[in-house]
């Protein structure tokens, strides 16, 4: 894959597009902006801090992570962030970096859940529960 390819109106490589993902749509400045700082940040050993993006692109805090959560949402790239020393943002390459990736996320959707079970009633955690199980499965993939 060429190093400095632009997405843009070309088709991504498969590392950035789900199997059934949504149509293309061009990125924004600030998605390119961050985009072109993120792919030179390949893989868990190599993260971008936020700041170092903000520095760099000159976006506030709020939209790198706006652009950063579009890449991710709306253009399926695979955005890995570690939290900690060195933390940040990369690119998931291997199983092991979406593994590295992830646990946070993961740790922090346990205790939302926890959060919302004592906050509401059971009737609506189990609508939301099922909200979850169609936001976390790819389409026509059962759960089965």
């Amino acid at each position: 894959m060429k190093e400095d390819r632009v997405f843009r109106n070309e088709e991504p490589p498969p590392l950035f597009r789900a199997e059934q993902g949504p149509a293309r749509l061009p990125l924004s400045g600030a998605e390119g902006a961050v985009g072109m700082i993120l792919r030179r940040h390949r893989g868990r050993m190599n993260p971008v801090s936020r700041r170092a993006i903000e520095k760099a692109t000159g976006l506030s805090e709020r939209d790198v992570k706006a652009a950063i959560a579009s890449l991710a949402a709306d253009h399926d790239w695979r955005i890995g962030r570690l939290r900690g020393s060195p933390g940040g943002y990369f690119i998931v390459e291997t199983q092991e970096d979406a593994e590295a990736a992830w646990t946070g996320y993961e740790r922090q959707m346990v205790t939302m859940a926890r959060r919302l079970r004592a906050a509401l009633p059971r009737a609506r955690r189990l609508e939301f529960a099922g909200q979850l199980r169609v936001a976390l499965l790819e389409e026509g993939e059962s759960d089965a």
